[in-house]
């Protein structure tokens, strides 16, 4: 052990000095350290050793320390001559298995590899270099009070033996302390710790004469060496066999940015586009414009060479509104009388340059469906321009409703019912319903002139005689739907063979019913008193041809409803009963007339 007197030291030059851990135990009681003596000691506890990968880094960065191990004489090296020394490539080829590279050393590799390192491979660091881990020691009779009074004492000394020094509140009663949490060292801290500790921070040089092969198997090669021949440098990605990486294909091109710090990471940002999936055969376009004889153009330009385009075929002018087409040549054209668009008030026009709604259309419009809003009486969904409440709209649901100045006019319900007049607070129930509290209810205009009949059920109205006519199309005949009964009858139990009375009495072949126009007689019908057999007889115009009959045979009446005997306007027809002591006998004849 060295004794040195307390007036023979001087400050800082414990500096790398190591105070045995025993003897700072054994005197914790008798020293006193005021914070004026230690004030530029940050006294934080810190109990975890490991270090960042961003600390590490950076740690090592700005330092450019040495991080690989050497195996040569030391009469051999000259500190600072490895700035300038290169590494055969053969060499490091063939130690490719304990060579590590960073991402920023192949630029031409997309890679992604993890460089955390374990609280292991930090042992393992220090312990390749040599590093001094442990303390000096001195004996404590050696120390006198008083001498540490100008002395600093180095706070990695303290941080090593934290777990051995013990020093309460009181032994420090004007020291006022804070515990801090940070474990960020500042740059000018790791300068002091590298200087108290005597590391090496400069550069190694090694012939390369003396270099043998697998010399450099523990070896470490600086960054910025190796960086520096990148260009001669070849490595495979086999040679590379624990190292996961991706290479990208497809996007734009790559650009790597950041340093790989916490705070920039790196980026890969893609500026190029891929086609094929080869990132080899791809080619830089540039776009410039160009004068070429008075004209101007538009080149581009690729490693094919050089394409010239006319600005002024980009460009086309035209009418305000117009809308332009594809035309016979293949260039921008327009037709405002068929296509235009009204951006003052936001109106297209197609067949019209001048549109007055929001989509007005010149000639037919075909579409497969409409879809359109439901409407109202005043407001149908289907309306007219110069018309607005009048049209089409949905009445109800399944129902068409039809209006006229706002009022409904009909409607069509859902089983297709018609409805003629305003039904919106009544019911439609019938095919054909007709609805009008004051006006006429139907009318059919009269026709001047006989209608051509086709199917049953057709009518008119003729202007003649302004008879309602129905066509009847089991007899194919145009007859009157009201029709004329006339008929013929005797007050005696004791008819036989003559002609029947007519209601003044007078015998029918004394006179007869009168035809006012032409007539067809459909029905007949006779009656007695009790059952008896005899035959009623249709004569006209006091002729004794029977033009229709019916019999009774042993009943008391008969009647036929599907006679179509045609009778013309001034005929006249009389009945007559053939038969024998007929009891109180009673005929009628249904006319109907006939166009």
């Amino acid at each position: 052990a060295h004794t040195t007197d307390a007036a023979d030291l001087t400050s800082g030059v414990l500096a790398d000095a190591r105070v045995q851990e025993s003897n700072v135990t054994q005197h914790e009681t008798a020293l006193t350290i005021t914070e004026s003596q230690i004030s530029d000691l940050a006294h934080t506890v810190d109990t975890n050793t490991q270090l960042s990968e961003a600390e590490v880094d950076a740690f090592v960065a700005n330092n450019n320390y040495s991080t690989g191990a050497h195996t040569m004489d030391a009469a051999d090296l000259t500190s600072g001559l490895l700035a300038d020394a290169r590494v055969q490539e053969s060499n490091v080829t063939q130690h490719e298995t304990a060579l590590t590279i960073t991402e920023s050393q192949i630029s031409d590799l997309a890679h992604t590899v993890d460089t955390n390192l374990t609280e292991a491979e930090v042992d393992a660091f220090v312990a390749n270099n040599n590093y001094s881990t442990g303390a000096h020691t001195t004996d404590a009779a050696d120390l006198t009070i008083g001498v540490l009074a100008d002395a600093r004492v180095q706070e990695s000394n303290i941080t090593q033996h934290q777990t051995a020094l013990t020093i309460t509140e009181s032994q420090i009663s004007d020291l006022a302390h804070t515990v801090d949490t940070n474990t960020q060292l500042s740059e000018a801290e790791v300068d002091a710790f590298v200087a108290n500790n005597n590391y090496s921070t400069g550069a190694h040089t090694t012939d390369a004469g003396d270099l043998t092969s697998g010399a450099l198997a523990d070896a470490r090669v600086q960054e910025s060496n190796v960086t520096q021949h990148e260009t001669a440098l070849t490595i495979t990605e086999s040679q590379i066999s624990d190292l996961a990486h991706t290479e990208i294909i497809a996007g734009a091109g790559i650009a790597i940015t950041g340093d790989g710090s916490s705070a920039l990471p790196y980026s890969i940002i893609n500026n190029f586009t891929e086609v094929d999936g080869s990132i080899t055969n791809e080619t830089n376009t540039g776009f410039s414009t160009v004068d070429v004889a008075g004209t101007d153009y538009l080149r581009i330009t690729d490693s094919n060479g050089d394409l010239d385009i006319p600005l002024s075929d980009l460009s086309h002018t035209g009418t305000t509104g117009s809308i332009f087409f594809a035309g016979a040549d293949n260039k921008p054209s327009e037709n405002n009388s068929q296509l235009f668009w009204d951006n003052s008030n936001n109106r297209l026009g197609i067949g019209t340059a001048s549109p007055t709604h929001k989509l007005q259309v010149n000639g037919q419009v075909r579409a497969t469906s409409f879809a359109n809003a439901n409407g109202t009486a005043g407001s149908p969904a289907y309306r007219f321009n110069e018309d607005g409440n009048t049209g089409m709209y949905r009445a109800d649901t399944d129902e068409l409703g039809f209006s006229t100045a706002g009022t409904e006019a009909m409607r069509i319900d859902d089983s297709q019912n018609v409805g003629i007049g305003d039904f919106s607070s009544g019911t439609v129930d019938a095919s054909l319903h007709v609805k009008s509290d004051t006006g006429v209810p139907l009318k059919i205009e009269p026709s001047t002139s006989t209608p051509t009949g086709t199917s049953g059920g057709q009518m008119f109205v003729s202007n003649d005689d302004g008879i309602l006519y129905i066509y009847d199309g089991t007899r194919s005949k145009w007859l009157s739907i009201d029709r004329t009964m006339v008929g013929w009858g005797r007050n005696s139990n004791n008819t036989s063979n003559e002609y029947l009375r007519q209601f003044n009495g007078a015998l029918s072949n004394q006179n007869g019913w009168r035809m006012v126009r032409n007539g067809t007689i459909t029905a007949i019908s006779a009656q007695s008193d009790i059952d008896q057999t005899w035959t009623f007889e249709v004569r006209k115009n006091d002729a004794t041809t029977v033009i229709a009959s019916i019999t009774m045979t042993g009943i008391q009446g008969n009647h036929n409803n599907t006679l179509n005997v045609d009778i013309n306007e001034g005929d006249f027809i009389q009945a007559y009963c053939n038969g024998t002591s007929v009891d109180y006998p009673e005929t009628l004849i249904e006319i109907a007339w006939r166009k």
